[in-house]
C-alpha cells in the first residue's frame, strides 16, 4: 500500500496474496484503475471488471475512450467513443477538451443505429445535410462476379399490400414503391397492378409522357433498328413461350435522322410474325409491312381481305364515302338483310 505524500490518502495498493493492483482517486476511497490478476482483467472506473478491458463511468463522467492525434492541427482532431447518460453509444470527434463536436455513429439504447443523426428513428437511419453528398454507396468490386446479389431486401411475411419492401420518396411524395404483394408503383404508394405508373403535375390539355423506351447501340444502326415490347406466357407444361410483340422499327435511317413505324406481331406455336404495320408516314398495313396508301389489307390464302358484319338491329352493313370537305357521306355501298347489294 502506498499513500499520497501530501494528503496521506491511499494512492496505490497491491494485493500481496492476489496480485491485484489498484490506483485510487484523490480521496483514496475508490479504486479507479484496477488490475484483477486472477481474471487477467483491467478495470477503469471499476474494481470488478467483467471483460479484458472494462471502462465504467456515470452520466456526468461518462466512460469515454479518446484517440488523440498527437501531431496537432486545427479544430477537432480527437476521436471518441462513449456511453452518454441515456445509455446510447456514440462514436465521433471531440475538440481538445474532450467535448463531442461530431456525432458520426450513434447507437441508441433501443438498438436503433444512426449515421449522421443522433436521433435514429429506424433500425438503421442514415442522414446527410450536405446538398452534394452521396448518402449511401454499395459497390461489388469484382469484375468477374457471376453470382450473388449486390443488394438483397427480404421480408419473411407473406404476400400483402399492408407493408412495403421498398419506399423511395422525395419531399413531394413517393417516387418508387414496392409493396409486399410484389406490385411496383412509380409515383404512387398504392400500386394496383404488377407495374403501376402514376403522374401528378399541372398538365391539363396535352399528353403526359408516362413511359420512355430508349434503345442504344455500340454499332452503327440501320433500318430495322428500334426498341420493342415482348409478351410471353407460360404453357401448360411450365415452359415460357413468346405470344406477341410491339416494336418500333426504323424504316428510314439516314445517319442524321431516323423515321420509324410501329410493327405488331402475333405468335403461332411460339414463333412471332408481323401482322400489322403503321408506317412512319401514317399508312396502315394489315397483312403487309409496306403499305403505300392510308390503308392496305392483304388477304391470306383463300380468305377475304375485309369482312363487314351487319348491324345487330337489322342486319344491314354499309361502307360510306365522303370527300374531305363534307361532314356526311357522299355515297355508300352496303348489303341488306336479304343479302342484296345496295348502292347510294
Amino acid at each position: 500500500r502506498h499513500n499520497n505524500s501530501t494528503t496521506g490518502n491511499k494512492a496505490l495498493s497491491v494485493g500481496r496474496d492476489t496480485g491485484d493492483i489498484s490506483f485510487y482517486e484523490d480521496t483514496g476511497t475508490t479504486p479507479k484503475f484496477h488490475w484483477d490478476a486472477s481474471a487477467e482483467r483491467l478495470g477503469i472506473g471499476t474494481s470488478s471488471p467483467d471483460g479484458k478491458l472494462h471502462i465504467s463511468g456515470t452520466g456526468s463522467a461518462p466512460a469515454k475512450l479518446i484517440w488523440e492525434r498527437s501531431d496537432g492541427g486545427v479544430g477537432s482532431k480527437n476521436w471518441a467513443a462513449y456511453i452518454d447518460n441515456t445509455h446510447d453509444l456514440l462514436f465521433g470527434k471531440t475538440n481538445d477538451s474532450g467535448t463531442l463536436t461530431h456525432d458520426y455513429l450513434h447507437i441508441q439504447d433501443n438498438g436503433n443505429v444512426g449515421i449522421g443523426t443522433s436521433s435514429p428513428s429506424y433500425k438503421l437511419h442514415v442522414r446527410s445535410g450536405d446538398a452534394n453528398d452521396d448518402v449511401a454507396y454499395i459497390h461489388h468490386d469484382n469484375a468477374a462476379q457471376s453470382s450473388g446479389s449486390v443488394l438483397k431486401v427480404r421480408s419473411d411475411a407473406g404476400a400483402s399490400n399492408g407493408y412495403s419492401l421498398l419506399d423511395v420518396q422525395n419531399n413531394s411524395g413517393t417516387a418508387l414503391y414496392v409493396s409486399g404483394d410484389n406490385k411496383v408503383g412509380l409515383g404512387t404508394a398504392s400500386p394496383t397492378s404488377l407495374l403501376h405508373i402514376q403522374s401528378n403535375d399541372s398538365t391539363t390539355n396535352s399528353e403526359v409522357d408516362m413511359l420512355t423506351l430508349t434503345a442504344l447501340s455500340t454499332g452503327t444502326t440501320t433500318t430495322g433498328f428500334g426498341p420493342a415490347i415482348k409478351f410471353q406466357a407460360e404453357r401448360n407444361n411450365g415452359v415460357m413461350q413468346n405470344v406477341g410483340k410491339i416494336r418500333s422499327i426504323a424504316e428510314v435511317n439516314s445517319g442524321t435522322n431516323i423515321s420509324s413505324g410501329l410493327a405488331f406481331e402475333t405468335s403461332t406455336v411460339g414463333a412471332l410474325d408481323e401482322k400489322m404495320r403503321i408506317t412512319y408516314d401514317g399508312n396502315v398495313g394489315i397483312g403487309t409491312s409496306s403499305p403505300s396508301v392510308p390503308l392496305t389489307v392483304k388477304a391470306n390464302s383463300g380468305g377475304n381481305a375485309v369482312r363487314l358484319l351487319g348491324r345487330s338491329s337489322d342486319g344491314y352493313s354499309f361502307l360510306g364515302f365522303r370527300n374531305n370537305a363534307d361532314s356526311s357521306n357522299n355515297g355508300e355501298i352496303g348489303i341488306s338483310d336479304a343479302k342484296k347489294m345496295l348502292f347510294y
